[in-house]
């Protein structure tokens, strides 16, 4: 898991034909690093050097490397050169639980930084492995952290035209909202990601049956919807009825009520006048 995660973030994939290529690289990065001067340099060096060294399974060598990358980019003021290996040293530290939440807290800060100096190439790439912390987590709240994620993703890669990406972050949306089951925005990130994957041209079966059983949710919870609505109003229908009938049975009484006393009584009916108090008199 380590290694997918670390490639992913770097775009690094050795192939053995490529092997021989990467360690004449790795030798000479090694040699510019021994002449370069300039801090830039050195910390630009000392993170390529970390990433080929991941490449051939040296991580101990990569995370010496890139802390010394760190050191120096810290001393020296430089932004880019910071982020960069503070993306390189959370990767490494990944999947060491007891470095977890210092690995996410260092993607933080090179989020923080990469936003800052307005590098969105590498401001998506780090908003990914942390949207990717998230989605492997098994909590509500982390869910919701994710999502947050995956839509800053979708507008990054949007604007970058990554089409491919963007689908992804879509649906990397609609499974989160399946899980908190929202399913309505769940099968609208399902439909985004289908529209865009067949206009390149690389839908597949897996998105047509996702796309289908969140329609077939959606569907169900419509009719639901509409059946408690008339359910409600039928029951509102009876309530005011009935209240009507209870009101013209008063009426009704009560007019028959007059009617008697008037017949029998009528003496009841006239108003008495009112007798002053002999204080009222005076």
């Amino acid at each position: 898991m380590r290694y997918l995660i670390i490639f992913a973030f770097l775009g690094l994939y050795l192939t053995p034909q490529a092997a021989q290529a990467q360690c004449g690289q790795l030798d000479s990065l090694y040699r510019i690093l021994r002449v370069a001067k300039k801090d830039v340099d050195k910390v630009n060096t000392l993170n390529a050097l970390a990433d080929e060294l991941v490449n051939f399974g040296r991580t101990g060598q990569a995370t010496f490397y890139t802390k010394q990358a760190l050191k120096i980019a810290e001393n020296a003021g430089y932004d880019k050169g910071i982020a960069d290996a503070l993306t390189r040293v959370a990767l490494l530290d990944y999947d060491d639980l007891g470095k977890l939440s210092k690995s996410v807290a260092d993607f933080e800060k090179a989020l923080a930084i990469y936003t800052e100096i307005g590098d969105q190439r590498q401001r998506v790439k780090t908003l990914g492995v942390i949207a990717h912390f998230y989605f492997k987590a098994l909590d509500e709240s982390s869910y919701y952290k994710a999502l947050d994620y995956y839509k800053q993703i979708v507008l990054i890669q949007n604007e970058l035209k990554n089409q491919k990406e963007e689908a992804e972050a879509y649906e990397a949306m609609g499974t989160l909202y399946g899980r908190l089951h929202q399913d309505k925005e769940a099968l609208a990130a399902f439909q985004e990601a289908h529209k865009i994957k067949t206009k390149l041209g690389i839908a597949s079966s897996t998105n047509e049956r996702l796309l289908a059983k969140y329609q077939r949710l959606n569907d169900l919870e419509a009719h639901i919807q509409a059946s408690n609505t008339v359910k409600l109003a039928t029951g509102f229908g009876i309530a005011i009825a009935v209240l009507l009938v209870l009101m013209i049975t008063f009426w009704v009484q009560r007019n028959r009520a007059l009617q008697l006393i008037r017949e029998h009584q009528p003496e009841l009916l006239i108003k008495k006048p009112q007798t002053q108090s002999p204080t009222q008199s005076v």
